[in-house]
């Protein structure tokens, strides 16, 4: 699993079971506020690690993590399905933020008021929320999907209690 900020370090992996990679935000502007990157090449990196997923997407899985924090990232839908044509992989898990504090991983337990974000339990979306998200990234997905080169997706599983 990786954040994709580290593309040398993917591209040199000898043969893992799948890559996994957490994606918070569908464009540059967004990723920053978000996630507040390290490397001032962050939105580059992350591009170079979707298109290594794409590369290997024939020798094993390849997954993307959407973390949605409402009020940031929830109607950039065009936005991840560009992401999802240059990197094509098997999978997408899109889950809800349940965190109040920006870090470099929104995938931790919502402890309260932070001094460092202006997160609330406002920004942690409803499970009908998250369904919702899921259902229109599908139809735009489908919508791309012009030629039988890019796969079809549908929703595979959900779990309200996840």
């Amino acid at each position: 699993m990786t954040n994709a900020q580290h593309p040398s370090a993917l591209r040199t992996l000898r043969r893992p079971t799948q890559l996994y990679v957490s994606i918070d935000a569908s464009n540059k502007e967004s990723l920053k506020a978000i996630d507040r990157p390290l490397f001032k090449d962050f939105w580059e990196r992350t591009l170079e690690c979707l298109d290594i997923l794409r590369e290997r997407q024939e020798e094993l899985r390849t997954v993307y993590r959407f973390t949605l924090v409402r009020g940031f990232n929830m109607d950039e839908i065009p936005g991840y399905g560009g992401l999802i044509d240059r990197g094509r992989p098997w999978l997408i898990e899109i889950k809800g933020a349940h965190s109040s504090v920006l870090k470099a991983n929104l995938g931790v337990t919502y402890c309260g008021k932070s001094d460092e974000s202006s997160l609330t339990m406002h920004n942690v979306p409803f499970y009908e929320e998250v369904v919702g998200f899921a259902k229109r990234i599908v139809e735009e997905i489908n919508r791309r999907r012009t030629d039988t080169d890019l796969p079809e997706y549908a929703i595979a599983a959900e779990h309200a209690h996840s």
